[in-house]
């Protein structure tokens, strides 16, 4: 149900697998020959605003407007008969989290007159007051990944996925 929303915020602690589960569901959309955008928090910089940063990540000529670029996102989805995901994974390792507080609501905001178009985010857990302050976002997930009580679980699921045959002991 939340990938129906505009935005998605995926939460949680260093090294518990925010990044990994952005960069299935872009493989997921590129196996099934579908676009996906994923983008790197760290290479985002104070001195453009997303847009821009976006566009020179992409290699866009500046002549476009963002709508143009983002209007053609949705045409392309629409065409695919899909929903594209920009994801920008990290955000809390950019050059500043002042980026983020400052620009990601109007950027979200703008994203949400293309129904086609979905913007993942993923943050660790203590980034989110500063960066989103008092105003928590709408659509977001907590993941915690393993510990002791389902490790084991969870080891089996990823060896029979791949077909792994391994004693655990």
């Amino acid at each position: 149900d939340c990938f129906k929303k505009s935005e998605i915020n995926i939460f949680g602690e260093a090294v518990i697998g925010k990044t990994h589960i952005v960069c299935h569901v872009c493989e997921e959309k590129i196996k099934d020959n579908s676009p996906a955008i994923l983008l790197l928090g760290r290479d985002f910089t104070k001195d453009k605003t997303i847009e821009r940063k976006i566009f020179e990540i992409l290699d866009i000529p500046v002549q476009y407007s963002w709508s143009e670029f983002v209007s053609a996102l949705e045409s392309m989805a629409e065409a695919y008969r899909t929903r594209i995901p920009i994801v920008i994974d990290a955000v809390n390792e950019s050059e500043t989290i002042d980026i983020w507080k400052n620009q990601l609501p109007g950027f979200t905001e703008s994203l949400k007159k293309y129904p086609r178009i979905i913007l993942i985010n993923t943050c660790r857990t203590c980034y989110i007051d500063s960066i989103w302050e008092a105003k928590k976002p709408q659509n977001y997930i907590y993941i915690y990944g393993f510990n002791e009580s389902n490790l084991e679980e969870a080891i089996n699921k990823y060896f029979s996925y791949y077909k792994i045959n391994a004693d655990l002991t």
